[in-house]
């Protein structure tokens, strides 16, 4: 199992120079400190602009285009400031970064346990004997004489 990675873009940025972050989707890593730090990676937000989308703006209309570039940054300043800290997967509300991360930790162990159970049974299915398929076949299906 491969979690997801996200790659994007702060409209707001923190550096001088233009910067891609490169990040996993399961925003629990130590790294990770504080309400506006999260928030800024919530990808339901619209703080974070994903990278794919970014790079549609160039294949627009240039009037799309020209809207788009104009980013406001008092618009998503009032994302990171106003902003609930919330879980990204199921928009649990908590109330300190300890409990969302533990939340995002248990979130992603659930995840892991399912995608492995999906992929065990993937592979059970495409493991089944020939002489097995063939057994299933009832007194129905088998053809007159």
């Amino acid at each position: 199992f491969k979690w997801e990675i996200w790659m994007g873009f702060h409209p707001i940025s923190s550096m001088e120079h233009l910067h891609l972050h490169v990040l996993s989707a399961d925003l629990y890593s130590p790294k990770m400190k504080s309400k506006k730090h999260y928030n800024s990676f919530h990808p339901s937000l619209g703080f974070f602009l994903h990278l794919k989308d970014v790079l549609s703006w160039f294949d627009a209309v240039p009037s799309y285009y020209q809207r788009m570039i104009k980013l406001d940054a008092s618009q998503y300043q009032s994302l990171l400031k106003d902003g609930d800290l919330s879980c990204w997967q199921c928009d649990r509300a908590l109330e300190s970064m300890p409990k969302l991360k533990a939340h995002l930790q248990d979130e992603f162990s659930k995840l892991t346990t399912r995608e492995k159970a999906k992929s065990e049974r993937k592979r059970k299915c495409t493991n089944v004997p020939v002489s097995s398929v063939q057994a299933a076949v009832t007194d129905d299906e088998r053809p007159e004489k």
